[in-house]
């Protein structure tokens, strides 16, 4: 297999993604994904931890609507429609930069469609030395989600999904088209609208907290209480995507970390971003504070 040295990470993984987007998002598949798949060797001098890390940021960058990133180890996954790209990372080059090999087929993929829910939960069992428990329960409340459903309509795929997605392992895109339906739906136990025009604020994090506790839901910014969507200012779009993610990883604001996915998406001109907030492990706390949801209001525990 033969090698060469890529200078530029974020450019290769571009261009990998765009190669594929264009000779396979428009042909005919037959139900069929088409496969694609990179082994990144690392040199001895590189970090294997801070190499997959920046591997993370490139892919989130390049996913588009109606796509997903899902993470395994030092496996990296992005997939759509018709296509689907995994890429390997190894420890073992002899060169101090990323060099990189071509194969025809997936690596290292279970068939998960051939197995029912039950082998899921004693997979994800086996597991649990070496990852995050989360309560079957909790995989379950998700099973309906529309999103989850249009991804992986197996049942036995999308248990392992949810698993993945509330462990921070998976990242589903957001798509336009959700943000208006679920701005035509209105607010309640887990919709909720903020105008938010000067950027996000307490009530925001609330509601992130009491979703959390909750069965999850999903936030909008730039919509008001009624579902019509007023927007937001770009540099309040781009301040709210900043802090979001940093207060929700920052400690001593929540009682733990919460993986929030946020996404940006124009609708009748006007910007909005949604955030997605996934049911909590375990009870969550805002400095300090509880919150649950009641109907479309949130209120303390």
């Amino acid at each position: 297999m033969g090698t060469y040295l890529i200078k530029d990470l974020n450019d290769f993984v571009a261009k990998s993604v765009h190669d594929v987007h264009n000779v396979f998002r428009h042909v005919n598949t037959g139900g069929k994904k088409r496969r694609a798949a990179y082994v990144l060797h690392l040199g001895k001098r590189a970090n294997l931890s801070s190499a997959a890390g920046e591997l993370m940021r490139c892919l989130r960058g390049v996913l588009r609507p109606g796509e997903y990133l899902d993470t395994a180890n030092d496996c990296f996954t992005i997939a759509g429609p018709t296509f689907r790209i995994t890429y390997v990372l190894e420890g073992t080059g002899k060169q101090p930069m990323f060099t990189v090999g071509f194969k025809n087929s997936e690596i290292c993929m279970v068939p998960l469609h051939r197995m029912g829910i039950s082998w899921c939960k004693r997979l994800l069992r086996k597991r649990r030395r070496n990852t995050e428990t989360v309560e079957s329960s909790i995989i379950e409340s998700h099973m309906e989600d529309p999103d989850m459903l249009q991804h992986f309509p197996n049942p036995s795929d999308r248990y392992v999904a949810i698993y993945r997605w509330l462990t921070g392992k998976l990242v589903i895109a957001s798509t336009m088209e959700r943000v208006v339906e679920l701005a035509a739906l209105g607010e309640g136990s887990r919709i909720e609208f903020k105008i938010a025009s000067q950027g996000v604020h307490d009530d925001v994090f609330e509601t992130i907290c009491s979703f959390g506790n909750g069965l999850g839901g999903d936030i909008l910014l730039g919509v008001n209480d009624d579902g019509v969507v007023v927007g937001m200012s770009k540099e309040a779009i781009e301040s709210s995507k900043r802090d979001v993610k940093r207060f929700c990883s920052a400690k001593g604001l929540f009682s733990a970390p919460v993986r929030v996915g946020v996404a940006e998406h124009i609708v009748n001109g006007h910007r909005v971003l949604h955030i997605r907030v996934p049911k909590a492990p375990a009870k969550l706390q805002y400095k300090g504070v509880a919150y649950i949801r009641r109907g479309d209001a949130d209120y303390k525990a």
